[in-house]
């Protein structure tokens, strides 16, 4: 509705007239008699004006209660009254017209459903009648014809002293409340045949029954014949419908009254029976056994008159495995083993029936079947279920299952086949536990959990176990009554208690109150579950926390779904739309919002939509430039909006006029969506779209679009047609592409999208250059650009350069050199579509996105209005709705957004700058070290080859002796050094090869070499060093530590470790043989001289080359290492073991125990005290 138009009051004038005639006293309490305080508080805004009231109801309403004396005698033995007789302070008497008599005599009656009041006349008797106060509380409990929200407590119309009690009512009413949602807190109230005066309630007293809800019930024990053969021990009496009725042991008599519980079937609108409304509540699912036509007094309370009764019985039908605990024991374990899986895809796949259907119209019979992949193993699979009945001539349609990855296909195949999944009998699942509830009409046969029994995949059947319980409800024939008897023979249920998952009506008209106080719009579960409304209705709480059933989102949907189609009939798609743009045609101009429905040639959708209120600040003088653009969030679908937006400078704001929904996307679409713009913009103001460039007093200078082409073209081809050529000086005829540049300006932010994907292509400078493109200042310029961009060498570049050039229009329309724009016009408008995109975010923002055609029309619909009106506030009133929205204003907010990012460039730049001076200094250092490590080899000179060989030396035929020797090669034609002049060969005596721990008899050895000189040289006799061909420095015997080579000084001195060990060791290094082969003197290039240097007569053994198990390997060339400390010897090692040269040292025993070379750790030794 158009702001300023005036709203439409449903009521006449002559109605008017008498609402004005009423005090608000009359108004008020006729409001409080209608709604609950609940209701009047939710809902205050709706009784701000008279649109609520029902001028025929209120009318009836002040007779009756204006023709209540006060006080009256009124008769209490055959009807218990609402009230006592008293003065009634509380309703104050009106005078009413001479038509109204003081002593009008009414019957209350009940014609279909709802109550009628008949005029009784003089004559007629008077015991006919009702009396006052029963009228009066028959008008109270006029509930049951609506199911509106509960009526407030009768005691309104009662003094204090003289409140009304109800039939469950003790001393304090707060210990009733009815258990179902809508009803919460509400206090009880019921027609007169329900109540009970307080003498009747003094003996009752609150029951321990444990209902599932949170209502109470109250008892009165002794036995109550409730029929002529039904007798039971004992009466509860409760509000409003349970969700579990228990069963006693004792015979025990159920009232609940449903005086609050009233609803109606949506479908035909009529009240639900009260039977009906019991059971809907009941979670307990029972088959009707049928009832009988014949009726039955039934006595409801102890010393009462029996009502006339409806009896109707049930037979409960039994849930069919009720253990919860079991059911989620089930869930827990199922699908642990691999043959759980496959047994739970067997089942999937044996349940799902093949739909192909042949040429003769058969349905396929086959089964699944294991079929290999055409294109071989993936996923880990190499095959996949097909169907059997898959042939060459009959293969559309057959249903095919890929295997999951958690699926062995080798156990699937055997369950295929009718095999085992597994001989482990551990591996049968156990009996499972499920919850299938009656009132799923037992539709479900078969159980969906895994089964293996004796190693087989099975199908569980589902079984039901028929329950004895019989309930009967005996509900009374006069529809004024609001209240049923139930009671069950003496035989319980034989299953546990059923989940209570089912949704009531009450739980339903929650929900539907709950939608309802937040609107159907854009409404969805999640948002109506959250809205606020919702948690003032309920309380705080969600939906889910208030009743349990509203967990379930599927029941949600549906009845937001159902709230939907309510409010729109004709359904929430495009198709809905046609019919509310015929209803908006008969509405007048100023209050239309849908302007157009119309089908272009091809079949495409154009709908235009708009206040015209809005459209007309198109027209004015401020606004010289208009954004059209497209958004495709709002709408879910194949529909798009198309949104014109503006910056009215009157009001410093910028507003969306004008929406349309489109399904096109050519130049011709849009070229027929501009004409219909033209076409219901010259409708409603009696103007065409007002470009300056083409119309006389045209106040629109330029049109900001994207770089859309489709939508340029064509809004040129539409202009065309209103072009004045006389005025303009350009030609109808004249093409669209040179039209362009007349008066359209392509967004920059749209036209650098891409250039932000050349960052990485180019230099920063080079970057910098491209971004320039839009400041191009001269046609050489231009032509100095495109050289540039041609000679970068990128195709990425140079393909989007060549679009631009491609298309004449482009340049012109983003380069303000080379557009026919006038340079103070370009200047004065705006250069991007920034408003048009922050318009699209805003709706979205108020009305959400993803929406039904119809949802976001009807929500955009509002948020236009609400712009309307607060726009014409401002026009009114001078307030904007942003007072720091001047222009001032927005070019100092740019200038800072400018200056912000100028500062963060510069940062970023210089940390840049940084990073490579930091980077260079590294390369530098990297090629310095470099050529550091260069210089250093070259000065070392050439590198030597190390290896290592051992050498043997035979000392007799019980003893070996093993040990390693380090030989270096040494360069080519490299001398040994000449010794010391100080240096003294070593002598050997007779005593020297005993302390080694074997026998060697040098006394004999040197006998037989015929001489008495007993000195042996170092390098020919050693029996532990042999040279090498080369001269070894390594054999010089100063490296060993010790003066003159004495090999003594090597040996322990603690007696605890004895000598030997060593050389045992050694001994066996080389095997079992226990003898070495033996050598010749050819081996030694040393001599022996034992008498003045003579020659040897006869020489030790020469060493062997090594083992072939083990061939030497020369070592890589020796590098330049730096200059390190000794390193320091381990603890463990005792140097007096070293038997080696320093540079190779004798292996651990660790070390050769984790070679295998010894099989067992020798003990420790002792530690001395």
């Amino acid at each position: 509705m158009p702001p300023d138009a005036e709203p439409r009051s449903k009521h006449t004038p002559a109605d008017q007239e008498y609402l004005d005639s009423l005090s608000a006293r009359q108004l008020m309490d006729f409001r409080n008699y209608l709604f609950s305080p609940t209701y009047i508080a939710l809902n205050a805004a709706k009784f701000l004006d008279y649109e609520w009231v029902d001028v025929g109801e209120l009318r009836k309403y002040l007779q009756h209660t204006a023709a209540v004396p006060a006080p009256a005698p009124v008769k209490t033995e055959a009807i218990p009254p609402f009230v006592t007789p008293g003065p009634t302070g509380v309703v104050k008497a009106e005078p009413v017209g001479s038509s109204v008599s003081a002593e009008i005599k009414l019957h209350a009656l009940n014609e279909g459903g709802r109550e009628v009041f008949e005029l009784l006349s003089d004559s007629e008797p008077e015991d006919t009648a009702d009396s006052d106060l029963e009228v009066i509380a028959t008008l109270r409990h006029v509930s049951r014809s609506s199911s509106a929200a509960p009526l407030t407590d009768p005691d309104h119309f009662a003094d204090d002293d003289e409140a009304a009690t109800s039939s469950f009512n003790l001393a304090d009413a707060d210990h009733f409340t009815d258990n179902y949602d809508s009803n919460v807190d509400q206090p009880f109230t019921g027609s007169g045949d329900t109540m009970l005066t307080d003498d009747d309630a003094s003996d009752l007293e609150e029951s321990d029954t444990v209902w599932q809800d949170d209502g109470k019930s109250f008892l009165r024990t002794g036995k109550l014949r409730v029929t002529q053969k039904l007798t039971v021990e004992r009466v509860e009496y409760r509000v409003g419908p349970a969700v579990i009725y228990p069963i006693h042991r004792t015979r025990t008599a159920i009232v609940v009254d449903l005086a609050n519980a009233t609803y109606r079937d949506p479908g035909t609108n009529q009240l639900y029976t009260l039977n009906t409304i019991i059971m809907n509540a009941d979670n307990d699912s029972w088959e009707w056994l049928g009832g009988s036509r014949k009726t039955v007094q039934v006595v409801f309370t102890h010393g009462k008159k029996p009502i006339e009764c409806q009896r109707i019985r049930y037979r409960c039908k039994a849930p069919r495995n009720a253990i919860i605990a079991a059911q989620q024991e089930t869930r827990r374990r199922e699908g642990n083993t691999q043959e759980e899986r496959v047994a739970i895809f067997m089942t999937n796949i044996r349940g799902a029936k093949c739909l192909a259907v042949n040429s003769l119209g058969n349905k396929c019979p086959g089964g699944p079947v294991l079929k290999a992949k055409r294109e071989g193993s993936s996923r880990g699979h190499q095959y996949f279920v097909g169907c059997s009945g898959w042939t060459p001539k009959f293969k559309q349609g057959h249903r095919i299952h890929n295997i999951p990855d958690n699926v062995d296909e080798n156990l699937l195949a055997n369950a295929l086949a009718g095999r085992p999944l597994s001989d482990d009998r551990t591996k049968d699942t156990p009996p499972c536990s499920g919850l299938i509830h009656p009132h799923t009409g037992l539709r479900k046969k078969t159980c969906p959990h895994a089964h293996i029994v004796n190693g087989m995949q099975v199908q569980g059947r589902i079984q039901n176990y028929p329950c004895d319980a019989v309930r009967t409800i005996f509900v009374p024939t006069d529809p004024s009554i609001f209240k049923v008897l139930i009671v069950h023979n003496t035989t319980g249920h034989n299953h546990p208690m059923p989940t209570l998952t089912k949704v009531s009506f009450s739980h339903k008209e929650t929900y539907r109150q709950c939608i309802e106080a937040n609107g159907v719009l854009g409404a969805s579960v999640a948002k109506i579950d959250n809205a606020p409304s919702t948690s003032q209705l309920l309380k705080g709480k969600t939906p889910a926390a208030h009743a349990a059933p509203l967990h379930n989102k599927r029941v949600k949907q549906d009845l937001l779904h159902a709230a939907k189609l309510e409010k729109y009939p004709n359904g929430l798609g495009v198709d809905a739309i046609l019919p509310m743009f015929h209803e908006e045609l008969t509405k007048p101009l100023p209050e239309r919002y849908i302007h157009s429905h119309i089908t272009t040639k091809k079949g495409e959708i154009i709908i235009v939509t708009f206040v015209p209120y809005l459209l007309k600040l198109l027209d004015d003088p401020g606004v010289t430039s208009f954004d059209g653009d497209a958004t495709y969030k709002g709408i879910e679908g194949k529909l798009n909006e198309w949104e014109l937006s503006i910056f009215a400078k009157v009001v410093q704001r910028a507003a969306s006029l004008l929406r349309a929904y489109i399904n096109g996307a050519s130049a011709d679409f849009f070229e027929d969506l501009f004409d219909e713009l033209q076409r219901v913009k010259l409708m409603v103001t009696g103007k065409p779209i007002a470009l300056k460039r083409f119309v006389r007093g045209g106040n629109l200078l330029v049109t900001n679009v994207d770089m859309d082409g489709a939508q340029a073209l064509g809004l040129c081809r539409s202009v065309m047609k209103y072009n004045d050529p006389e005025y303009s000086g350009i030609a109808n005829d004249t093409p669209p592409e040179e039209i362009a540049s007349e008066f359209i300006k392509l967004c920059w932010r749209h036209g650098k999208e891409p250039i932000h994907d050349f960052k990485s292509l180019v230099s920063a400078e080079q970057y910098a250059r491209i971004q320039d493109v839009f400041y191009i200042d001269s046609t050489e310029s231009l032509e100095e650009f495109s050289s540039f961009i041609y000679g970068l060498g990128h195709k990425k570049i140079s393909d989007w350069w060549r679009h631009k050039e491609m298309h004449a229009w482009i340049i012109p329309c983003l380069v303000k050199s080379q557009s026919r724009i006038p340079a103070d016009v370009w200047d004065s408008t705006p250069s991007t579509t920034n408003t048009n995109e922050a318009q699209h975010h805003w709706t979205n923002s108020l009305t959400g996105i993803k929406l039904t055609p119809v949802e976001a029309l009807e929500s955009r619909r509002k948020v236009d209005q609400n712009v309307a009106r607060e726009i014409q506030m401002s026009m009114q009133t001078g307030i904007l709705s942003n007072s720091n929205n001047e222009l001032a204003h927005r070019m100092a907010r740019n200038g800072q957004r400018q200056s912000a990012a100028a500062r963060r460039a510069r940062e970023s730049r210089e940390a840049g700058d940084i990073s490579k001076e930091l980077q260079r200094q590294i390369d530098d250092s990297v090629a310095t070290t470099k050529r550091l490590k260069e210089q250093l080899k070259a000065a070392k000179g050439p590198s030597v080859d190390v290896y290592e060989r051992r050498a043997r030396v035979q000392s007799d035929e019980s003893d070996n002796l093993s040990t390693t020797a380090v030989l270096t090669v040494t360069p080519t034609q490299s001398e040994a050094p000449s010794m010391p002049a100080d240096w003294v060969q070593p002598s050997v005596d007779s005593t020297f090869g005993s302390t080694f721990g074997f026998d060697v008899d040098f006394d004999s050895f040197l006998a037989s070499l015929g001489s008495a000189d007993t000195s042996l040289s170092f390098f020919a006799q050693d029996t532990y060093m042999a040279q090498s061909s080369s001269y070894d420095p390594t054999l010089d015997p100063t490296i060993f530590g010790f003066p003159g080579g004495d090999f003594n000084a090597l040996m322990p001195a603690s007696s605890g470790i004895p000598v030997a060990d060593p050389f045992g060791e050694f001994m066996t290094m080389y095997g079992s043989s226990g003898v070495f082969p033996d050598t010749t003197a050819s081996d030694f290039d040393g001599t022996v001289n034992l008498v003045s240097g003579a020659p040897c007569g006869n020489q030790l053994p020469s060493l062997p080359p090594p083992p072939p198990e083990s061939p030497p390997a020369p070592s890589p060339p020796a590098e330049h290492r730096p200059e390190s400390k000794p390193r320091r010897v381990r603890k463990e090692v005792d140097e007096a073991n070293i038997i080696t040269s320093t540079r190779s040292r004798a292996p651990t025993v660790r070390k050769r125990l984790a070679d295998g070379e010894i099989s067992e750790r020798p003990q420790k030794k002792a530690k001395s005290n």
